[in-house]
């Protein structure tokens, strides 16, 4: 099974974000992983070769591309998308002071119900540009800590950094987490119709959050920018 993941929005208390958002795409077969690449290839093909652009980039890729990409991937058996959302605010003032830890923090979160389910080896692919985490060896060993006593996960386990330019999955789970991060924060029309399923709830009133992480999963293939775009509320 191969995860990649990626991230929406600035994370420390200098942000001026509302929202951060977490993605991971879910590829539970090799068919499944292989059918995402062949997707990138083809935009890159009709879209991104003509007009000189290397790579998918959410905040270069117009409205009706995304459309492209989010919509096929909804059709592909075996991928599911997992997100999570957390207001920044009310993250606990000495844990949002290290955004290298926070994010370590989420992405665990983000891992849990995905590793839980999961039955066999694991890959995750994360951005190598991402600046929220620090260090590879500082997530893969948190990450490891997590899934071999917390989660009883016993299957082979990696985590690496990679170019998003020589990565589809990572540019298609970038696309995912940009439409998510620009419909919480600035309204703006999503492009995915999320399907009312909650995997879990969780509240962290006790001693990290004070607001509920959602975790949805799936996404509907119907695409239109007349598309039904309500949110999921928070409560606390």
């Amino acid at each position: 099974m191969k995860i990649y993941i990626d991230e929406s929005g600035s994370l420390g208390v200098k942000s001026r974000d509302k929202y951060f958002v977490l993605a991971a795409l879910v590829c539970h077969t090799k068919i499944a992983d292989k059918k995402l690449k062949q997707l990138g290839k083809n935009i890159y093909k009709k879209y991104l070769a003509p007009n000189n652009l290397q790579e998918i980039h959410a905040t270069h890729t117009s409205f009706p591309v995304k459309q492209r990409v989010l919509n096929t991937i909804a059709q592909i058996e075996d991928i599911t998308i997992y997100y999570l959302i957390v207001e920044q605010k009310k993250i606990h003032k000495n844990l949002i002071l290290y955004p290298n830890i926070c994010c370590n923090y989420l992405i665990g979160l983000l891992l849990e119900d995905i590793i839980l389910e999961c039955k066999n080896n694991v890959d995750i692919i994360l951005d190598n540009h991402s600046t929220k985490v620090g260090s590879l060896n500082s997530l893969h060993e948190y990450l490891k800590i997590k899934a071999f006593t917390e989660w009883r996960y016993n299957y082979n386990f990696t985590s690496i950094f990679m170019d998003s330019h020589k990565v589809w999955g990572i540019q298609m789970v970038d696309v995912i987490a940009n439409s998510i991060f620009t419909h919480y924060n600035y309204k703006k029309v999503l492009c995915i119709k999320l399907q009312s399923i909650i995997i879990r709830q969780k509240n962290f009133l006790i001693d990290i959050f004070s607001w509920v992480v959602y975790y949805v999963y799936r996404v509907s293939p119907l695409w239109s920018p007349n598309v039904d775009n309500r949110t999921i509320s928070a409560t606390k």
